[in-house]
């Protein structure tokens, strides 16, 4: 009890759920327990090797060759391509549902994945095996409500946003944004911008735009709650997108122009947001945009995730009973 109020910090993690799906991937020991393998070398939910276009089967002859290359459980072979597709999209929508609740710092990894679930291949199988290997090395991150250590605890609601220019292998750039509300992420997104842009300023305006009809929405609601008040402030580490939608104008192509003024009415004429600027390697929504190395994802993600460690109270949405404790 502080001044009156009820502190509390609660933890709210998928360990079980993560435990299930690497048992299902990798097997299970003689007493039923998931294998044990060697982890410590990994560091990042996507390997360092690029995806490119070749990596997808460009004919039947290709999907049979696929076949020898990947094996599932302990070594096990997959009987034909449609088993193994279907393989590859069990992974995804697992993690995926792992992601939208629990764990934001591997959405970018997943949802990238997922963009070559039609034609898979056997890259695209290694890097999703790669992924289920960081999870549960990582199994320990949960979302932490009431981390008074947080830098953005005592901000209220808030968002980050950033894009990564023509990231894509069709050219197009990927949006990214995590709304906090007092330091915990409550909406995050990654996403692959329907239209393709310029320059990174036209891309960041298109990522802002859609962080922005987001806050927006989670204070509207909030607001029905009695759980905010004022401006939420928006972070973004691009200066170019800040001065042109402080301005409202700059921007010739008219689809980015229509983005540019409408931030522009958002942030100078309503004051619903107040704009900040941060410098990329403090932007947790970096995370959601691009490969980042082992050092970069652990110190982003854990802007946006805590661990079971202090007087945190668990919280797994597995299970049926959940635990809260005041603290202090």
């Amino acid at each position: 009890m502080v001044d009156g109020v009820m502190r509390t910090v609660i933890s709210v993690d998928q360990t079980s759920k993560i435990d299930a799906l690497f048992a299902n991937v990798f097997g299970v020991d003689d007493e039923g327990n998931p294998m044990r393998m060697n982890l410590s070398r990994l560091n990042t939910p996507s390997p360092s090797t690029p995806i490119v276009a070749s990596d997808s089967p460009a004919d039947d002859e290709e999907r049979k060759a696929i076949l020898s290359q990947v094996t599932y459980g302990k070594g096990l072979r997959f009987a034909n391509y449609r088993e193994f597709h279907s393989y590859y999209r069990y992974i995804l929508g697992t993690v995926g549902h792992i992601s939208c609740y629990t764990r934001p710092d591997v959405s970018r990894a997943c949802y990238y994945l997922s963009r070559f679930q039609q034609n898979p291949g056997a890259t695209h199988y290694k890097h999703a095996i790669h992924l289920v290997k960081f999870l549960y090395k990582t199994r320990d991150k949960c979302l932490v409500f009431g981390n008074k250590n947080h830098p953005l605890y005592g901000k209220g609601l808030c968002v980050a946003t950033d894009s990564d220019h023509a990231g894509s292998i069709d050219r197009r750039s990927t949006s990214g944004h995590v709304c906090f509300y007092e330091g915990c992420p409550i909406a995050w997104r990654s996403v692959k911008q329907k239209c393709a842009t310029l320059g990174t300023m036209f891309s960041e305006i298109v990522a802002a735009c859609t962080a922005a009809k987001k806050i927006l929405y989670l204070q509207r609601l909030y607001r029905e709650l009695g759980l905010f008040t004022g401006p939420s402030l928006f972070y973004c580490d691009n200066q170019a997108c800040i001065k042109t939608t402080r301005n409202g104008e700059g921007v010739a192509s008219r689809h980015l122009a229509i983005r540019a003024t409408w931030l522009w009415e958002v942030f100078e004429v309503h004051k619903a947001l107040t704009l900040k600027y941060i410098v990329s390697n403090d932007n947790p929504a970096d995370i959601f945009t691009k490969y980042l190395d082992g050092t970069k994802t652990e110190h982003l993600g854990s802007l946006c995730m805590g661990s079971f460690e202090g007087k945190i109270e668990a919280w797994s949405l597995d299970c049926a009973v959940s635990r809260i404790i005041a603290d202090g």
